[in-house]
């Protein structure tokens, strides 16, 4: 199971058909299967193999970014179904104007690495 982010409430976006929600419990055999793949291992700091430890620590680096400097990372789902693509909106700007779809790995990862660990 992957832990609580924090004892923040909950963040949810909907605009149209998407909803750009949490990870949730249900997320971790989507997430394996999404990012333990040989183009995510050559291309991003991920662990390799990503299995369900890889994901509670993914998860749990999300939510000491989230606690620390405000950052969030959230699921992008159709209608609430499967996760399928993960979005991190700009600080401070407005989730559905700023998220874009993206793996894994963003250009600020280094940074913000640093600032978590």
């Amino acid at each position: 199971m992957i832990a609580p982010w924090t004892a923040l409430a909950p963040i949810e976006v909907r605009a149209a058909e998407l909803l750009l929600r949490e990870s949730q419990p249900g997320d971790v055999a989507v997430l394996v299967g999404l990012f333990d793949t040989e183009q995510m291992d050559r291309r991003t700091p991920l662990a390799s193999p990503f299995d369900a430890q890889a994901v509670a620590r993914y998860v749990a680096v999300a939510g000491r970014a989230r606690r620390k400097v405000g950052a969030l990372q959230l699921a992008s789902t159709r209608d609430g179904g499967p996760y399928s693509a993960e979005a991190r909106p700009a600080r401070g700007a407005l989730p559905e104007r700023t998220a874009t779809r993206s793996p894994a790995h963003t250009p600020n990862a280094a940074w913000l690495r640093a600032k978590l660990f």
